[in-house]
């Protein structure tokens, strides 16, 4: 049996995963006030740790898409912790995180920790597929 929780859609609100999920297609669009305000919309208080992280790693993959250098490495120090706190068993989520941190390395110019985060990222969802 296999013991990975997957991501359910029942623990959330239907107006946070509505915000999340608007949020998300923000960032992917590049409209990153928009995902913001979105983003800021969702009750993260009232969400499961799982979820919670989700939303952590979006607002993270925003603001690595609109930040300077010195900015980048608050983010990179955000990310090492949620990479720290997301278990295996998260592994779309998980694999995201490493993701994001290798294109915060290449926005900064860092390309060996890029690669590593990335072959990382690459080795976490070559088994599980990216559904976050």
């Amino acid at each position: 049996m296999d013991d990975k929780k997957k991501l359910s859609v029942s623990e959330l609100s239907a107006e946070d995963l509505t915000s999340l999920c608007q949020s998300l297609r923000s960032s992917l669009r590049i409209e990153l006030e928009s995902a913001k305000e979105q983003l800021v919309a969702v009750n993260v208080a009232n969400l499961e740790p799982m979820w919670r992280r989700v939303a952590a790693l979006a607002d993270l993959e925003r603001c690595i898409r609109t930040s300077d250098e010195a900015l980048l490495a608050d983010a990179r120090s955000e990310l090492s912790l949620l990479i720290a706190e997301t278990p295996p068993s998260e592994a779309p989520t998980l694999g995201r995180c490493h993701h994001s941190l290798g294109v915060l390395e290449i926005r900064a110019f860092r390309f060996a920790p890029a690669l590593s985060a990335l072959t990382r990222a690459l080795g976490i969802l070559d088994e599980e597929r990216a559904s976050t």
